[in-house]
């Protein structure tokens, strides 16, 4: 599988496969100076990974990626109209207190869906502990729907209103 990702850059690029893949070497060795926490999360036999590891590394984290993001796909479809109805009218009354300030509403707005994961242990944690209380109406209903543990919760409530945003 590799080696159709080299082969892709380099006709891509105009270089040779030797070529992207010593380009891509310094690229790594040059991150690795100064690693960042990261970065020694990647499986590697040496203390600097090769690229070959590098990008099974990224290969894996993309299909990780890829499948936390179906789960929330599947669990958003069970989003009826009303509970929509119901989470939109929630955020009505306290958005403005969650995103006091403008910029702060900007920046969610322009993130994408894979980077809405940022968003789990602050907006996420606020919506856990100050909405979705066992037995109000929105846990209730989330329930209904066959959503059960709040972080999935918090998390469709975050990715419909992402979307909302965008509209």
């Amino acid at each position: 599988m590799n080696r159709k990702i080299y082969k892709a850059l380099a006709k891509k690029y105009g270089k040779t496969v030797d070529e992207i893949k010593r380009d891509m070497q310094a690229a790594i060795d040059h991150a690795y100076e100064q690693p960042n926490p990261a970065a020694q999360t990647i499986k590697r036999k040496g203390e600097i990974p090769t690229v070959d590891e590098f990008v099974r590394h990224a290969a894996s984290e993309l299909r990780e990626e890829r499948a936390a993001e179906a789960a929330y796909d599947r669990l958003e479809n069970l989003v009826d109209e009303s509970l929509e109805k119901m989470i939109m009218n929630v955020l009505a009354t306290t958005g403005n207190t969650i995103f006091t300030e403008t910029q702060s509403r900007n920046d969610f707005k322009n993130k994408t869906v894979a980077e809405l994961s940022e968003y789990h242990l602050g907006l996420g944690l606020y919506l856990r502990n100050n909405i979705l209380k066992d037995g109000s109406p929105l846990y209730e209903k989330f329930m209904k729907q066959g959503i059960n543990h709040p972080d999935d919760m918090s998390t469709v409530i975050i990715r419909i209103w992402h979307r909302k945003l965008q509209d």
